[in-house]
């Protein structure tokens, strides 16, 4: 089979720690000058950095969405088990991702013991801030061997059973400083990226639909990044077994480096002919949020890499032009 890639790298098995992603960056183009971002009476400019009048290549961006609040209750963990390190949680979807100490990114394995039930959590949508809430103890779910992870539901304060859905942190800062705006793309500069990249990869003239296109400064020093996630191969929410010639889902960082807009490749999925079931099946990826899991002031990206029969968060924290998964849990085989 030829296949240009699949995924980037096995699932991991419990209780070993991921492996640090090295990709490079691929250069492209910048859009023309001409290109310009689609407009809306809601919009406003985006902020501009005090030291770089320009914050991202054109075409030029849209509002980013109000912050969210700058004083929140501190969620705050009592005093934990002996057993196991000492440092914040962090729930996605009722699943314990780990957390962050003293020892830096923590596995959801190693976390668990420290965790009583009764901790108090921040709570997070995708883009606000929504409260507090109340975690239980951790349970282990098990349905079907190997299907395995560490369960945390947080219940909201003040509404007694109901579960949140969503991002549960137990740490003192506000986690979600800078929001994502999601942004169209009007004169088609960034299909025309995502098809150079396609086409570098080996496919013929690909069709793009951006299904994902966020812009959000994850680094706090007022330069926007995009993110853009593109796929063709599944249909509805119905897994193909088999994938045609030209299927493909790919998900892209573009952040400025060094001056120039670079494209990092953050998951991708690219087959170059038809195949079977049994040849293996395609990754797809969908951004879940943006959020500072560590208390540094930048923000992770949360992103949900899901397979046939398998669904696992991932927390990425971008350094420069690499990123690296820090954290990740789910089920799947």
């Amino acid at each position: 089979m030829a296949q240009a890639d699949v995924r980037p790298a096995a699932v991991p098995s419990p209780g070993s720690a991921p492996a640090e992603a090295t990709l490079t960056a691929i250069p492209l183009s910048e859009p023309t000058p001409t290109e310009t971002a689609p407009t809306s009476a809601e919009t406003t400019p985006a902020p501009t950095p005090a030291t770089n009048s320009k914050t991202h290549e054109e075409p030029p961006p849209i509002a980013i969405l109000s912050p969210a609040p700058t004083s929140i209750p501190a969620a705050t963990s009592e005093t934990p088990a002996d057993d196991g390190p000492h440092c914040n949680h962090i729930v996605f979807n009722s699943i314990l991702l780990g957390g962050y100490g003293e020892d830096g990114w923590t596995a959801a394995w190693d976390v668990a013991p420290t965790i009583r039930g009764g901790e108090k959590y921040s709570l997070y949508s995708f883009d606000e801030y929504e409260g507090t809430g109340t975690g239980s103890a951790v349970t282990d779910y098990e349905s079907l061997a190997p299907a395995y992870f560490e369960k945390v539901l947080v219940c909201r304060d003040g509404r007694d059973g109901d579960v949140h859905a969503g991002l549960a942190v137990c740490a003192p800062w506000d986690c979600m400083p800078r929001t994502a705006a999601a942004q169209g793309d009007g004169t088609g500069a960034y299909e025309r990226i995502l098809r150079d990249i396609l086409v570098s990869l080996g496919l013929e003239n690909p069709s793009i639909d951006i299904l994902q296109n966020y812009r959000v400064d994850l680094d706090g020093d007022g330069v926007d990044e995009v993110l853009l996630y593109a796929e063709n191969a599944r249909r509805g929410d119905e897994w193909q077994y088999s994938m045609r010639e030209g299927s493909f889902s790919i998900l892209v960082l573009r952040k400025i480096i060094d001056g120039k807009a670079e494209n990092i490749i953050m998951g991708r999925s690219v087959f170059l002919e038809d195949t079977g079931f049994e040849d293996g099946l395609r990754g797809v990826w969908w951004i879940e949020g943006f959020a500072d899991l560590n208390g540094d002031g930048k923000l992770e990206i949360i992103v949900r890499d899901e397979y046939y029969e398998g669904i696992f968060y991932v927390v990425h924290e971008i350094v420069g032009d690499q990123f690296e998964e820090v954290l990740w849990n789910g089920w799947g085989y």
